[in-house]
């Protein structure tokens, strides 16, 4: 016979499993509704101004920090405001996947590779040349993770300057 110490025991493990898997669910439907809430705000912010914002930086012309800074009231404020705004936003989606709060099909589902990865491209030498100005080694680390993520997913993706060159062999031929 089966005493009633070894009922409640058994009783007591039971309800303890019970525990972990509901709360393990409710962290699960959580963690979801994050990602889901993530996606939204992201996408209320990807209209013709954004995309307007992003060839405009893309248009712009220098190729080191040195030529940036040379040009910089040519290229005006706003091309600062604009490099800094998605630079910000994708550091910050790098470090949320980094610590493990988003996951990679989140990411490459609502990030295009090529944004990622030219938009890093452009502004390398701008965020090298803050980083030793600056003294801050990790400025923008997070952005540098997305485009490593990016890189290998994705390793053949023209870069820009090539890509506006396909493009024009094709228009012209």
């Amino acid at each position: 016979m089966v005493s009633l110490e070894v009922i409640a025991l058994v009783l007591t493990g039971l309800s303890i499993t019970a525990s972990i898997i509901y709360y393990a669910n409710i962290l699960n439907n959580a963690n979801k509704a994050r990602e889901r809430d993530l996606v939204n705000q992201r996408i209320t912010l990807i209209d013709d101004e954004f995309y307007a914002k992003w060839r405009r930086l893309l248009g712009t012309k220098w190729s080191t920090y040195k030529e940036y800074l040379a040009k910089g009231s040519d290229l005006g404020e706003e091309v600062g405001d604009i490099m800094s705004y998605f630079c910000t936003m994708l550091n910050s989606v790098g470090l949320l996947h980094k610590k493990n709060m988003i996951g990679s099909d989140l990411v490459f589902s609502v990030y295009q590779p090529n944004f990622v990865l030219w938009t890093w491209e452009k502004v390398t030498p701008v965020i090298i040349g803050n980083r030793e100005a600056m003294n801050l080694p990790d400025l923008f680390s997070g952005f540098e993770y997305l485009y490593g993520l990016f890189k290998e997913k994705y390793p053949d993706i023209n870069s820009y300057e090539e890509f506006r060159q396909v493009r024009a062999k094709i228009r012209d031929s």
